[in-house]
Order: C-alpha cells, then sequence, then structure tokens
C-alpha cells in the first residue's frame, strides 16, 4: 500500500480566505514584546516530545472571512507543526498508527468553545529515504518531465541547488516506515496511509487536500 501526501486546503471557498495558506493567526498579546515573540518562535523544539515554556493558553486570532476546519493553516510557522487539527480530526489520528508526537491546545479567541490542537509531529529523516529507487524530475511548463537519476542524499543536496523547483513522483523508504498510518518527510511533506485516508473522508473532516493526480506518493522498499 501506498501513502498519499496530505496537505492543507488552499481553497478559497474551504478556508473562507484568500490567502491561500492559513486562517488562524497567534495573538501577539500572548508576548510580553517583540522580542519575547522572536524567541518563542526561533526557540521552538523540533523535537515534538520536548516540553514547552510558552503563554498558557496561546491564542490565535481567526482571520476576517476565515471558515474553522477540521485541518488548518496558520501563522506565525513553527518548525515542529505541519498544521493545526480540531478535536474531532485528533479522535481520528488517534485511532491509527503514529510515531511520537504530542498536541498543544490553542484558544482561538473568536471561538473559545471549539477545541483545536496545534499538531507536533517528527520528521523522517534523509537517511530513510532510497534516493535512488525514488523518482525526482524537473518539467518547464508546457514542457514533459525531465527525470533525474539521484543515487544518495549527497547526490539529492547538488540536484536541489541547482534545481530549486524539483518535484518527486515518488518517495521510496525502508520498509520498517511501513508500520506508521502518517509519515512526514523533510523534502516532501505529510503523508498518510490509504486506510487514514478513508477514516478522513469517511469522518466527512474538511480543510485537507489528498491529491488524486500529479502527486508525490510514498512507497516501501
Amino acid at each position: 500500500m501506498n501513502h498519499n501526501i496530505l496537505r492543507v486546503s488552499s481553497e478559497p471557498k474551504v478556508i473562507g480566505v484568500n490567502n491561500g495558506i492559513y486562517q488562524i493567526e497567534l495573538d501577539k498579546s500572548c508576548f510580553s514584546d517583540y522580542k519575547e515573540l522572536e524567541r518563542f518562535k526561533l526557540g521552538f523544539p523540533e523535537d515534538s516530545t520536548i516540553d514547552l515554556n510558552y503563554p498558557q493558553p496561546l491564542i490565535y486570532k481567526v482571520l476576517k472571512k476565515a471558515k474553522l476546519t477540521d485541518f488548518m493553516g496558520y501563522s506565525q510557522y513553527l518548525k515542529g507543526v505541519p498544521f493545526v487539527l480540531s478535536g474531532k480530526a485528533v479522535n481520528v489520528f488517534k485511532e491509527f498508527s503514529l510515531k511520537e508526537h504530542s498536541l498543544i491546545e490553542i484558544t482561538l479567541r473568536e471561538n473559545q468553545d471549539v477545541c483545536y490542537y496545534l499538531f507536533r509531529y517528527p520528521f523522517t529523516e534523509n537517511s530513510k529515504i532510497n534516493f535512488e529507487e525514488s523518482v525526482f524530475y524537473t518539467q518547464i511548463p508546457g514542457q514533459d518531465k525531465v527525470y533525474h537519476k539521484i543515487h544518495d542524499e549527497d547526490e539529492f543536496r547538488a540536484f536541489w541547488k541547482q534545481n530549486a523547483l524539483w518535484k518527486a513522483e515518488k518517495f521510496v523508504l525502508d520498509e520498517a516506515e511501513a508500520k506508521y498510518d502518517c509519515i512526514r518527510l523533510r523534502i516532501g511533506g505529510v503523508f498518510i496511509s490509504e486506510r487514514l485516508q478513508k477514516a478522513i473522508e469517511t469522518s466527512n473532516l474538511i480543510g485537507q487536500n489528498i491529491p488524486r493526480t500529479n502527486a508525490p506518493f510514498i512507497t516501501f522498499s
């Protein structure tokens, strides 16, 4: 079975705003001044198991016209958090095999009756990727794909420097990673198993974008 990429929706009809990125933003009033806010952002640990020293509670403002969905983009960006989940979405995810992670409950200033969480989820390191079996390409609009054979991580780094707009058709990971229903690649985003995808769709969770075509996926060797 493959794992398909999971993105937060950028559709204005779904998220209510036209920025294509996020619906909520961190309320700066949580912090005493700009320097404290910067220290929080820069010092936010990538490791989801590390406890935080942060204002209680973290308060987020809902942008004008934004809709509250089960998956939400947010600002200010925190490296350890791919997106925000509703309580309903958290209940779906917890039924599946996840890597060690943590949740930070946040307060929405405009609607304090709903539960939302920063989803702190660890990266799968590039060392778990079989670069030689993975498929990478570049493409100029209107032209065919140009495929690039990459043998290892060092070669990938050199390729990335020369091709900032590279894309992947598939990532091949160690078979040991297949036991997880959610995988977050440093170079690819968040991917979910087909059974977690089915649960998301069956539960009618909104705010997610799981492309059906022309999107990278994960398989295992």
